[in-house]
């Protein structure tokens, strides 16, 4: 059902409901695609040869995907892209400091020993992600959690 499911319907109401809301295609690892499956991501999201985009899709992966997507046979889908965010990798005490804002944030900063912040970083490799996963996992509020010391 192409066209969000408009078939019968005038092309002016088709308009107005894509208009409205776009379905979003979330791509997770996406530097493991190859670049037959992402230049198909091209033809999906847009309709009359490019008029009209009629889905959003987000790549997440890691350093590969930018190097991939710089390459000469996928430039027609990375001219398309809007933003790119490419974060850096942070030293241990950064991530510490991070975590330590997040904590506060969450209305526990003495949630975390030192001792488990200091191996939580050192261990993450510069990447912010996990620490991302950890207020998460917190629903973001840790307020009634008691010390987490291993």
């Amino acid at each position: 059902m192409r066209g969000g499911g408009c078939a019968g319907s005038s092309h002016s109401s088709c308009a107005s409901i894509s208009s409205l809301c776009r379905p979003v295609l979330l791509i997770d690892e996406a530097q493991e695609s190859g670049v037959p499956v992402l230049s198909e991501l091209r033809l999906l999201a847009s309709a009359e040869l490019d008029s009209r985009s009629i889905l959003m899709v987000v790549l997440a992966g890691d350093r590969r995907l930018g190097v991939n997507l710089d390459s000469p046979e996928l430039l027609p889908l990375a001219s398309r892209i809007r933003s790119r965010l490419r974060p850096e990798t942070l030293s241990a005490h950064q991530l510490a400091d991070c975590l330590s804002h997040v904590l506060k944030l969450a209305g526990n900063p003495k949630l975390m020993s030192t001792a488990l912040v200091q191996t939580l970083c050192e261990h993450a490799a510069g990447n912010q992600k996990g620490h991302s996963f950890i207020f998460a996992f917190m629903g973001g509020s840790c307020s009634a959690i008691t010390i987490i010391k291993e």
